[in-house]
């Protein structure tokens, strides 16, 4: 049983530990795995992919059924409550929630009018997966 079908991308032990050699080849680097109750998140960039260097991406696993999706979107408007690879994104207190971090100067560029001064603290989302 896989997490992540990596199809074509294979890791030697050498390029693996060799990390100061630049990736001249299609790569892929994992982020962040959250999970959120059935679900677990996987937050990975490609480092090659249709002449694009470092594309990113987000995948979904459940773990109940063993569906795998390779590339998720969690869109909400406005913009800051969309949660997209390479977000700070965290277990939530419930096995059915994740907890995503904003800092204001995020929320205040989707959102000029947001109560929210730019050197607050960063706010918590919390995310309910169904």
């Amino acid at each position: 049983e896989f997490v992540i079908n990596t199809g074509n991308y294979k890791f030697t032990f050498n390029e693996l530990s060799n990390l100061d050699k630049p990736i001249d080849d299609k790569k892929i680097q994992i982020s962040g795995i959250t999970s959120g109750g059935r679900y677990t998140l996987i937050f990975y960039t490609i480092s090659k992919i249709n002449g694009k260097r470092f594309s990113s991406f987000l995948a979904m696993y459940d773990n109940k059924t063993g569906s795998y999706h390779q590339n998720v979107s969690i869109v909400n408007k406005p913009d800051y409550l969309s949660v997209q690879s390479g977000d700070k994104v965290f277990p939530g207190f419930e096995d059915d929630c994740i907890i995503l971090l904003r800092y204001p100067a995020e929320i205040l560029k989707s959102d000029p009018d947001y109560n929210i001064k730019e050197d607050s603290n960063p706010v918590l989302i919390k995310y309910k997966l169904k």
